[in-house]
């Protein structure tokens, strides 16, 4: 892991300054590696703590997931399977026409898209990770060809690229969201103002359960 190679190396580095400390005495003058070391290690603790609750909060999800996936897959039916699958009546084309209806799956393509987006954003950064040095830079500190800060702002702007970009789309998960709670209540009313037989019905009702699935896993990846 990354941060637990850069903990050792930290570690290493304070051990070698205390040992020429101890050493030369008066004669080894920089100031104490475990002090000016003291940032860097409160930025991996940080990490440390992020990365853990990731991980918790993956594992709840998942299971979640795994215990509703039932319901969940008709959310990831195409407009055509979806069609297909609607029991008809005369009613179908007005509903579906409405700006409520319009709205709410317009919301859904949304959050899809930029569920499929942070999907994407996760890969690019485990492959960045995966694929950054910073054994190699921070032995370069030793040797001094390189500062500490310019070794760990490598590790700050990794992750902070990380966080700014999967917010971005957190947020529009969440604009989404509130498109679809907004224009939830009218679509409701427009469905029991239309007279619609037992089949249909029941679909309609599986849709609700799938979004209200929907809902709850996106709150608990917040």
């Amino acid at each position: 892991m990354m941060i637990t190679e850069a903990e050792k190396i930290l570690n290493e580095e304070e051990q070698q300054d205390s040992g020429l400390r101890a050493t030369q005495g008066a004669r080894w003058t920089p100031l104490p590696s475990q002090g000016m070391n003291q940032p860097y290690r409160q930025n991996l603790a940080m990490y440390k703590t992020k990365i853990e609750q990731a991980k918790v909060q993956d594992e709840n999800s998942q299971k979640r997931f795994n215990d509703q996936k039932g319901e969940l897959e008709i959310l990831g039916k195409t407009p055509q399977d979806l069609a297909a699958m609607m029991p008809q009546s005369e009613s179908a084309q007005t509903l579906s026409e409405r700006p409520c209806s319009k709205a709410i799956k317009q919301g859904l393509d949304n959050i899809e898209a930029a569920k499929s987006k942070k999907e994407d954003l996760m890969r690019e950064v485990v492959e960045k990770l995966a694929n950054l040095n910073m054994i190699e830079s921070l032995m370069e500190v030793h040797t001094g060809s390189k500062q500490k800060d310019e070794v760990f702002s490598v590790l700050k702007e990794e992750y902070t690229s990380y966080f700014t970009r999967v917010a971005e789309q957190d947020q529009l998960i969440t604009s989404a969201n509130t498109v679809i709670q907004q224009n939830f209540g009218d679509f409701a009313k427009l469905k029991q103002s239309i007279q619609i037989d037992p089949t249909r019905q029941q679909f309609f009702q599986r849709i609700d359960l799938a979004l209200m699935c929907q809902q709850d896993l996106e709150n608990m990846l917040h």
